[in-house]
């Protein structure tokens, strides 16, 4: 008995001693993260633009048909305030009928309305209305960019640009009245509106239901 005794006392000695080295060094810590703010992208009805049923007969053989201008509300907000742009990605692009439009827009700012089997169902337009779009409540000039380049006004140009034209091959910005750099903002509010034009009647399988499935993603950017 008297032996365990005496191990016993030596492992209480060495624990003590290991407990006083390890109480000589301590780590602090620095942690965190650099995180910009973040926005999200809502669209009214859904994001739904519905054109119904369309009768066949209201296609007239050889021309494109262009149906009438729908509207969707959007509205961008951030947790904080950051320059922002809004692009889009046409989830259809490769069902683009070629010239559908006819002079209202080139086929880089028509979006596909997707196929049935072979055939290309139409192809649609949307623009940002300027007058209704608005900054934290506030009015603001609504600029553009071609392919990251210099930031236009898009009222500056032409009668079809200053309507806002949602091109694929631009983004779209914000900017305080009478300059065209791109501001911080909290939230953006304002309207899509669309357009749709299809294709010629003898290039549809117009004995079978011919669904429009138009498909674009909205994505916010931040400068």
């Amino acid at each position: 008995m008297k032996n365990l005794a005496r191990v016993s006392i030596l492992a209480s000695a060495l624990l003590t001693v290991f407990s006083a080295h390890a109480a000589k060094q301590a780590e602090l810590k620095v942690t965190g993260v650099i995180s910009p703010p973040s926005c999200d992208i809502t669209l009214g009805a859904n994001g739904i633009v519905d054109y119904g049923v369309i009768s066949p007969s209201s296609l007239s053989r050889g021309a494109y048909t262009r149906h009438e201008r729908k509207d969707v509300s959007f509205a961008i907000t951030c947790n904080a305030k950051i320059r922002m742009a809004l692009k889009t990605i046409d989830n259809r692009a490769s069902s683009v009928v070629s010239g559908v439009s006819g002079t209202a827009a080139p086929d880089d700012w028509i979006y596909g309305l997707g196929t049935v089997g072979a055939s290309k169902v139409g192809g649609y337009m949307m623009f940002m209305p300027r007058n209704v779009i608005t900054t934290d409540n506030e009015p603001a000039t609504q600029i553009f960019s071609v392919n990251g380049g210099a930031w236009i006004d898009t009222g500056a140009v032409s009668a079809t640009t200053g309507s806002g034209m949602l091109g694929k091959d631009r983004r779209f910005s914000w900017a305080a009245a009478g300059t065209t750099v791109p501001f911080a903002a909290q939230t953006v509010s304002g309207t899509i509106s669309v357009r749709a034009y299809l294709n010629k009647p003898e290039n549809l399988p117009l004995t079978q239901d011919v669904p429009l499935d138009g498909s674009v993603t909205l994505e916010v950017l931040y400068l």
